[in-house]
């Protein structure tokens, strides 16, 4: 017991001496920062929250006055989202490197993976596919193999896929949940065997079901394993071989942001600080995502770090309704689950969108082919479960098709769009 707590004192006065030093190297260095008029003793509870559009609105009062001179040597990384303005987020070198480190660390100790791991990542940026031909290249060492998940739309590009696991024989595979499902989907309708080298599957960009994972590392025989991460950030939370989605304290502080504050732990918006980014330090930046975060605990593989216990998906993904009850994926996604499981797993896919003036859930499920028949117990099971979440007082409305590997090509199977 007394080297647990010597333990968590020491961890603890690490991560804070990492936390004061970015802080008051912000406020001598950004203009953002300075002008915040911080007096005194810097402690991160007199900082505001930084949201999305003042990240973008203020990216050169946030570039550290050290690098305002060699800004074009600087590693640029950037991602759109919804708005279509993009959020871009300035590192050194020396800087990226320390804030990709303790992720590849973890990858190792758990799983053995290493950068020299043979690897095939699925990525979200290609041109429009032309022909049906599916977009993918191999790196000068050939130890890494990129896919377009755009350019998957296609028998043939499914095809191609199998042939380029079975070739290029990969130690890992990097990929988003939904990609991964129609994978999966494909070998077993096609009875095909996967690539017994794979031993470890990361994924990413999505909320990742735990019924689905189980299922996926079961037919890979390989652990399917939670990597939250940002481009804003880099890796934010880890899964371990314990199941347990660490926060990465070597490279992130996180809090929680709910009722117009931030606190240390608790359900509400993720709020986080780059203690590595000394570029453009990022100082209780407004992730966007809904979260339970807990505190700090010592996990049964080694490490001391706050938890996330639920990622319940993007702020703008869920949704009060008339009768006061929040929706999200998460919610309804285990209702559907819920009524799969008592129609023997017909369901494949499924998607929801949610139209606030009209008042109407929309729920799209995908079936297998010849499971068509069972229209009517699908609605009617999906529409007691949700009575049974108290999400009523709404009107509903069902699409029910024939599931194929292609739909909705690049977008998320199973989130929760407001209009």
């Amino acid at each position: 017991m007394l080297k647990c707590s010597i333990y968590k004192r020491k961890g603890m006065e690490t991560l804070m001496r990492r936390i004061k030093s970015i802080l008051k190297y912000a406020v001598d260095n950004c203009n953002y920062y300075s002008k915040l008029n911080i007096d005194n003793e810097i402690t991160i509870d007199k900082f505001p929250v930084l949201r999305r559009k003042e990240l973008i609105k203020n990216k050169n009062d946030l570039l550290s006055k050290k690098y305002i001179d060699t800004k074009e040597q600087l590693l640029l990384t950037f991602s759109s989202g919804t708005s279509g303005i993009p959020v871009e987020v300035l590192w050194h070198n020396s800087c990226y490197l320390r804030s990709i480190r303790p992720l590849w660390e973890r990858r190792r100790k758990y799983y053995g993976i290493t950068p020299l791991s043979r690897k095939i990542e699925f990525t979200l940026i290609s041109e429009d596919s032309i022909n049906n031909n599916l977009q993918y290249s191999i790196n000068s060492n050939g130890d890494l193999l990129s896919i377009a998940v755009k350019s998957i739309n296609s028998i043939n590009s499914m095809e191609t896929i199998c042939k380029l696991f079975a070739d290029f024989n990969p130690d890992w595979i990097y990929i988003q949940p939904s990609t991964l499902i129609r994978i999966v989907n494909y070998y077993r309708d096609n009875c095909y065997t996967p690539p017994k080298t794979i031993k470890y599957i990361e994924c990413i960009g999505e909320v990742l079901q735990d019924s689905f994972k189980k299922e996926a590392s079961i037919f890979f025989s390989a652990p399917v394993v939670n990597m939250y991460g940002s481009e804003e950030m880099n890796c934010i939370a880890y899964e371990c071989p314990f199941h347990s989605l660490h926060v990465l304290s070597e490279n992130v502080y996180a809090e929680c942001y709910h009722d117009g504050d931030c606190y240390s732990s608790g359900r509400g918006e993720i709020v986080l600080t780059n203690i590595n980014n000394y570029t453009m330090p990022l100082i209780r930046y407004l992730q966007g995502d809904i979260v339970e975060l807990s505190e700090e605990k010592l996990c049964k593989c080694g490490y001391r770090d706050k938890m996330i216990r639920t990622i319940e998906g993007r702020v703008r993904n869920q949704c009060r309704l008339p009768s006061n009850i929040i929706i999200n994926s998460i919610i309804l996604g285990d209702c559907v689950r819920i009524v799969n499981k008592k129609l023997h797993d017909i369901i494949k896919e499924y998607s929801f969108k949610y139209d606030k003036k009209k008042k109407t859930l929309y729920t799209s499920i995908f079936v297998k082919d010849d499971d068509l028949s069972w229209k009517k117990q699908i609605k009617n099971a999906l529409q007691q479960e949700y009575e049974k979440n108290g999400i009523d007082e709404i009107e509903y409305k069902y699409d029910i098709k024939k599931y194929n590997y292609f739909l909705e090509v690049g977008k998320k199977n199973n989130i929760l769009e407001i209009i």
